[in-house]
């Protein structure tokens, strides 16, 4: 029986951020949901940890070469309308989440997109996305993973992440679909989850990998002289914003 919900998580020997995050589901009231788990082949208790716990619907626990090779199989495994990716060590950030969500998950919108917080150094941050996702959100940022409920329909008729990415591959699937197939996005207010800042995105040493592998999905989709374009009107806007403040 198809779900509304898919929650897919990902998880290497992170045994305590999973428990987190499966915690985090298992408190959930008033929705129907699937939990998929993909392991990449734990040796720290993980597997031990999915085993045993009853909210989790399926999962596998094997080899990968990597975050979005692992993503693609939970995409595979799930069966819900709308997919949320959460992974270990993040988790929802309220008992009535999903039920709050589940209204808005019509069918129709391709992208369902709350509020963040972000967990750093013990203190929590409220992160705020946008009321729409446009090329200035892309360029400047992007759409934040663990606030999407994504249709699964998207992966199907536009493909799903490209492997090849090792950070940014959930960056090339929103640039794809948002802005080069114009899918359609709604911006719920609501907070979704909690995001732990310590993942691969967060870490300074992959902030040239970020770069260059946001690099690489702009010239895919807007060519080096789209790149330019949105530069120089960006430039212009920055220019007459400074002269409008002088002169107010």
């Amino acid at each position: 029986m198809s779900k509304s919900i898919s929650i897919i998580t990902i998880n290497l020997n992170n045994r305590e951020g999973l428990y987190r995050t499966i915690e985090s589901v298992k408190a959930q009231t008033g929705a129907e949901f699937e939990f998929i788990v993909v392991d990449g082949g734990s040796t720290d208790g993980s597997v031990e940890l999915i085993k045993n716990s009853k909210v989790i619907s399926g999962y596998i626990s094997e080899k990968d070469s990597g975050v979005y090779n692992a993503q693609n199989k939970g995409i595979d495994l799930a069966h819900g309308e709308y997919l949320l990716f959460l992974n270990s060590g993040d988790c929802l950030y309220e008992q009535d989440t999903l039920s709050k969500i589940r209204p808005l998950l019509d069918g129709k919108t391709d992208i369902v997109y709350g509020n963040l917080m972000i967990e750093e150094n013990g203190h929590i941050i409220p992160g705020y996305m946008p009321a729409t996702i446009d090329l200035r959100q892309m360029m400047e940022d992007t759409l934040w993973h663990p606030v999407s409920f994504i249709s699964a329909r998207l992966f199907k008729n536009f493909g799903k992440y490209d492997e090849s990415y090792k950070i940014c591959g959930d960056y090339d699937f929103f640039f794809r679909t948002i802005i080069g197939k114009k899918v359609s996005t709604r911006h719920s207010g609501i907070f979704v989850s909690v995001f732990q800042h310590n993942g691969l995105s967060s870490q300074p040493a992959n902030i040239p990998i970020i770069q260059k592998e946001k690099h690489l999905t702009q010239k895919k989709y807007l060519g080096e002289s789209g790149i330019r374009s949105y530069k120089r009107k960006k430039k212009m806007k920055n220019l007459f914003t400074r002269i409008f403040r002088w002169f107010r």
